[in-house]
């Protein structure tokens, strides 16, 4: 065994080739000998490093090498940002001071309202250049996602969006580069604040998994620092325990929107907390019409936990189909009176002029109702799940037997899909980030109500329901048109699959579609000779509805 693995380690070496050349140090009895060898051994190492993962830093060492090596050979293994070991690259330098403060500005009046991650302090620390803070990677992360939504949001009120895209991507690789370091020091609330403010970010692209991950990476650093427990230390302000609690409801309400939407566990546990809600920020620059954003958004969050809870669970999964039923009911009977209680009009359809750009405002309460519908879907969702017909059967026998119990009437999960669908009228569609935020509500209403027409294709609203969808189905052509092809395949095949199911069945039942050319409808894969494009399919929905 011995002489075998010899040979392989001859053989190893042969191909591999010579090594590379190294530099002989002389033994001398000379007390310099020492600090020559170490300059000679470092230069070597500095030779075969990789320059990525040169510190910047680092590129001149004229200064006190032999103590710059002991930093790395260090036994205690001392990692912090100032060693160079978590150098991190500049993508896009800042703005002069007086734009900084102009897009933070903007950042204030288009953002905050929604997600007040900063207090008015701490925007105006961010406005200061300080040579400390450059060093600092939560400053530098926080300052570079302030940008990049800010420039996010400005591409909103420009008709070409593409410049001010570049630039907010620019700071959002800026901010990207202090994820190590933010993730693996001590954290601090800056640092939840940083991170929040990326997963926001990267929240408006067609891929979930960078969002999820910051996102619990923050929702930990928030559980180290404590933001989920009551405050009680007589050290921190009035102030300060404010902005504690509003970026924690922050982290928390977009934690619940993941959770619903992947139909995974939260990464925020609703019996490991006891923070209070955050105070009214009415005022601060909310809204034209002064809507609390934060309070919405943190008591549909609630709800929404409760709908995983008892809905999605592995707990809620061994429920009875009568304790099932219950909660659908008590799910509901919470939502609507949450609907209730807000001042937004879910029954008003925006018009927008086609020259007239959109507002912050109105894009938050177009999410809001969007969240809104997609609670209520799961909801409805899982009140039909497993209602096989035994299942149904044995529902009866136990209601029967149960005197004064009410079965739960069907949600109106129809009407709010229409309305949600609406939106789309108004959701300005140069704009992917949100197109990304709100897209999976979209398909969900899409589905909603083409299982509606396959179900009953000869009711009045079918037709219109038809015409309502055709825009949704248009942006998921044009989005994978442009390259956007990771999770809109699978959205886009399921809707054209449904779509055709659906005109099939209103064609056997209803004479207007009679005459209506189905092509490939109904055909397996292996009867369709080739997948029709995708400009195909959009012009075949545009003929449908053409009547």
């Amino acid at each position: 065994m011995e002489e075998e693995l010899k040979r392989v380690s001859q053989q190893k070496n042969v191909e591999e080739g010579p090594a590379p050349p190294t530099t002989i140090v002389p033994s001398s009895s000379t007390s310099s000998s020492p600090s020559r060898a170490s300059e000679s051994v470092h230069k070597v190492m500095w030779e075969y490093l990789p320059h990525t993962y040169r510190s910047p830093q680092s590129e001149d060492w004229s200064g006190n090498q032999s103590q710059t090596l002991g930093q790395f050979s260090s036994p205690g293994m001392q990692i912090c940002p100032r060693i160079g070991v978590l150098s991190r690259r500049v993508f896009k330098g800042l703005p002069p001071r007086p734009a900084a403060q102009a897009l933070i500005k903007q950042y204030m009046i288009s953002f905050h309202s929604a997600y007040p991650l900063f207090d008015h302090s701490t925007s105006l620390r961010l406005m200061e250049y300080n040579s400390e803070d450059f060093h600092d990677p939560a400053w530098w992360g926080c300052i570079n996602a302030v940008l990049a939504i800010a420039h996010r949001f400005r591409a909103m009120t420009k008709q070409n969006n593409s410049v001010e895209d570049c630039q907010a991507w620019g700071y959002l690789q800026n901010a990207l580069a202090t994820v190590t370091e933010l993730t693996i020091m001590q954290p601090t609330l800056t640092t939840v604040q940083a991170l929040l403010g990326m997963a926001l970010l990267v929240q408006g692209t067609s891929n979930s998994r960078p969002f999820s991950t910051l996102l619990s990476s923050a929702i930990r650093g928030a559980q180290d620092i404590g933001l989920h427990r009551h405050n009680i230390d007589p050290k921190i302000s009035v102030e300060e325990v404010e902005q504690r609690k509003r970026v924690f409801w922050v982290a928390y309400c977009l934690d619940k929107d993941l959770s619903l939407q992947l139909g995974r566990p939260p990464f925020q546990d609703d019996d490991e907390m006891d923070v209070g809600f955050p105070c009214g920020m009415r005022g601060e620059h909310s809204s034209v019409n002064n809507v609390d954003f934060l309070q919405l958004r943190v008591g549909l969050a609630v709800i929404q936990g409760q709908v995983y809870k008892r809905l999605l669970s592995v707990r809620a999964s061994k429920q009875s189909v009568v304790e099932r039923f219950a909660a659908v009911s008590d799910l509901e009977d919470i939502l609507y009176a949450w609907q209730d209680s807000t001042p937004i009009r879910f029954e008003e359809k925006y018009v927008t002029p086609a020259n007239v750009r959109f507002s912050p405002p109105l894009i938050h309460e177009m999410i809001v109702r969007l969240t809104y519908f997609k609670t209520l879907d799961v909801i409805f969702n899982h009140s039909i799940l497993g209602m096989a017909e035994e299942a149904a059967k044995s529902m009866a026998r136990a209601a029967e037997a149960e005197e004064g119990y009410i079965l739960p009437a069907s949600p109106l999960c129809k009407v709010q899909a229409r309305k949600a669908l609406q939106l789309i009228h108004v959701t300005p569609m140069g704009d992917y980030a949100y197109i990304w935020v709100v897209l999976h509500i979209f398909v969900s209403a899409t589905k909603t109500l083409l299982s509606n027409i396959c179900s009953e294709p000869s009711q009045t609203l079918a037709k219109s329901d038809v015409e309502l969808i055709q825009p949704l189905l248009n942006l998921l052509g044009t989005l994978m048109s442009g390259g956007q092809r990771d999770e809109v395949v699978k959205m886009y095949d399921t809707c054209q699959e449904m779509y055709e199911e659906a005109v099939q069945r209103l064609r056997t039942t209803n004479s207007q579609y009679m005459q209506i050319d189905m092509g490939s409808v109904g055909k397996s894969g292996s009867q369709r000779e080739k997948k029709e494009s995708v400009e195909d399919f959009i012009r075949r929905i545009e003929s449908y509805t053409a009547g």
